[in-house]
């Protein structure tokens, strides 16, 4: 299953991210039409599991998807927040502060909703797609009704979401959780990170599942405080897994991911009863591998690469859905 390193072999090997520590994070997840959130409930309850940072999914006013945001300026009205983002942020992050936690923020950058007031006001730096002659809901989804980072605007892209963040990093965002990296170049990314924290301090944790490995090269460097394993569609048995987090683990700490059902046999809100007996073993797995995405190994302490969990789980104790880490 692999190999203990040395610690010139891991600091070799990490280059640029040695020194940074993952976070111990939690994500919340609202439900379409659900319950008014409880925010000082949630937030109580991420900050009893041990948690030292929030992470929230898209606050900002949307079209159907949360990750396809209609105005960055303004909230959605179901989360029970200040109409402005600058002051939803400003109250969220007092309520994290107050609860000893860090306000984390989801901004997906390659795509805005066609008609909303941020896609006009980045004239020019998105684009619409042809979806095809045929839409498939279950491929095309994002392109559904969503305008597209454009190429070859790099510069004028990064100025324009690096003036967002750092409104929202001023207001009291202590980071974001970037996501839609797939039509953002490296050096897009670079200048939103290194130019935001010119204004603010913050920290940035980028999506990676799903991402090229191709595009892992082009990250490093760049400045970023973590990146995401693929750790729940392991089968415990391919070697892409240990493949992947050897090229992760050269941009930033890697944060390791446990599964909804992992996570659900955690949660005192959902009892262990209620899972299927066959995927028991699998699940628990799953929440020792993103406690430790180096199977079989033992974390570096000279990587600084401590692992969290960062995941979605129901639990009936919160009025939302709350996120539970195991940590190594």
């Amino acid at each position: 299953m692999g190999r203990c390193m040395t610690s010139a072999e891991a600091m070799s090997a990490v280059g640029d991210a040695a020194g940074r520590v993952a976070p111990r994070l939690c994500y919340l997840q609202f439900g379409q039409g659900g319950p008014a959130i409880d925010w000082a409930k949630a937030l109580g309850r991420a900050a009893a599991l041990g948690f030292d940072s929030l992470c929230i999914a898209p606050i900002f006013a949307t079209e159907r998807n949360p990750f396809l945001v209609a105005d960055l300026e303004a909230t959605s009205p179901a989360l029970g927040l200040p109409a402005t983002t600058t002051e939803a942020v400003a109250k969220l992050a007092a309520l994290c502060a107050a609860h000893k936690l860090r306000l984390v923020l989801d901004v997906a950058l390659d795509r805005l909703a066609a008609d909303g007031p941020s896609a006009r006001q980045a004239y020019g730096l998105y684009e619409g797609r042809d979806p095809g002659s045929v839409i498939d809901p279950r491929t095309n989804q994002p392109l559904i009704g969503a305008v597209m980072a454009r190429g070859g605007v790099d510069d004028q892209l990064a100025g324009w979401w690096s003036g967002q963040l750092g409104r929202l990093a001023k207001a009291g965002a202590a980071g974001f959780r970037l996501v839609g990296l797939e039509r953002v170049s490296a050096h897009a990314l670079g200048r939103i990170v290194q130019t935001t924290r010119a204004a603010a301090d913050c920290r940035f944790w980028a999506w990676t599942p799903g991402l090229d490995w191709s595009r892992h090269a082009g990250l490093v460097g760049l400045g970023l405080d973590g990146v995401f394993a693929s750790t729940p569609w392991w089968d415990g048995r391919a070697d892409w897994y240990l493949q992947e987090r050897e090229s992760l683990r050269r941009i930033a700490p890697v944060i390791g991911l446990a599964s909804f059902s992992a996570l659900s046999m955690l949660s005192d809100g959902i009892h262990r009863s209620l899972m299927p007996p066959e995927t028991t073993p699998l699940s628990m797995r799953s929440i020792g591998l993103a406690a430790h995405p180096s199977p079989g190994g033992s974390r570096s302490e000279s990587t600084g690469s401590t692992t969290m969990t960062i995941a979605p789980i129901v639990s009936s104790c919160a009025s939302a859905p709350v996120g539970v880490a195991v940590t190594a």
